[in-house]
């Protein structure tokens, strides 16, 4: 009995978040590295930024990766996906899936990434997403999504702009999050890195992001940042051996518990 109420509590608690922001499938970390970067998909060439801007990934050859974690440690509340990547010369491409809920309710993502170098300094990117939602045997809804970004890089810059849900999509007649992600990174000195992005959902106030970026060693790097609206806090690392990473990273919240992020990449 006591098992029942506690799901059917988390339930509420799922339905709660969403409805902040009048609807579901909000962005949310796809990998421990960007969550210690406070998600500023500039920083990093991960394949799993393609979420937040499908422009700025790059991969050699063949990459795989699987990222789990309990948002807000919230008890049978859990989030993964795995990622299949490739790059060829100009072009790289990203297959992903995308698991957020439990066995009441779920938020399943499959997306399709694909960016291109078009000139020497310019590289632009689209995604195409089917969201699938479900509640128990109550109710799934279907969903598609078109998003566009752009990368210019230049010697210690790197601009990057992107906008989310350009077929301006519905699910349960409520369109779904339209975000705007535009952002600076500045290579301060060898391996240190530090950027900001400003992000803008339309309808709510704009949320600023700060990250920085350290790699002491070639096997090692620290991540750190923070974010407005909501005010959040991150930290990170990274651990290299031969062909796999493994990120791990840990953000606070003003209210709920503390989450922990975790992944592992496979880079061929």
């Amino acid at each position: 009995m006591i098992k029942y109420i506690i799901k059917f509590f988390i339930f509420l608690v799922i339905l709660f978040i969403p409805k902040l922001s009048q609807c579901a499938f909000l962005q949310i970390s796809p990998c421990a590295e960007l969550a210690g970067l406070s998600n500023i998909s500039g920083l990093t060439n991960s394949p799993a930024s393609c979420f937040y801007n499908p422009a700025v990934f790059r991969t050699d050859n063949f990459y795989f990766s699987s990222t789990y974690y309990q948002p807000f440690s919230i008890p049978d509340l859990i989030y993964k996906n795995a990622m299949l990547a490739y790059g060829y010369k100009n072009a790289n491409m990203v297959l992903a899936l995308q698991d957020l809920g439990n066995d009441i309710y779920k938020e399943q993502t499959a997306l399709v990434s694909v960016n291109y170098q078009i000139i020497k300094n310019l590289k632009f990117g689209v995604n195409g997403r089917l969201l699938h939602k479900s509640i128990s045997i109550f109710q799934n809804k279907n969903a598609y999504q078109i998003d566009i970004g752009t990368l210019m890089q230049f010697d210690k810059f790197k601009i990057f702009t992107s906008f989310s849900n350009l077929t301006f999509s519905k699910l349960d007649n409520e369109t779904l999050p339209q975000e705007s992600r535009t952002g600076i990174v500045y290579n301060v000195h060898g391996n240190l890195s530090t950027a900001v992005s400003f992000v803008k959902e339309l309808d709510y106030p704009f949320s600023y992001h700060f990250a920085v970026s350290y790699k002491p060693f070639q096997i090692f790097q620290l991540n750190s940042g923070f974010q407005t609206e909501p005010n959040e806090i991150y930290g990170g690392m990274t651990v290299s051996y031969k062909f796999f990473n493994i990120s791990y990273a840990v953000k606070n919240h003003q209210c709920l518990n503390l989450t922990h992020f975790f992944t592992i990449e496979c880079k061929l």
